[in-house]
């Protein structure tokens, strides 16, 4: 899998040419734990990777899922 990386290690950055990758803020989760979204996702057969989101508000964690379109 190709990196997708923003300027720091583990930001969330732009995904290569030919790749969607979608992101689940995990600090806007209802319902549902952090635990519980990463279990979910990888049983739907992701590899997702904890990254971060700089906010004006702050820091804030995010899961981010990788795919060849």
């Amino acid at each position: 899998m190709k990196p997708f990386i923003g300027f720091e290690k583990y930001q969330i950055g732009l995904p290569p040419a030919g790749y969607a990758q979608l992101f689940i803020n995990l600090c806007e989760l209802e319902g549902v734990s952090a635990a519980e979204a990463i279990a979910k996702t990888e049983a739907m057969g992701y590899e997702p990777q904890l990254r971060y989101l700089d906010t004006p508000d702050g820091l804030e964690v995010c899961i981010a899922v990788l795919k060849l379109m």
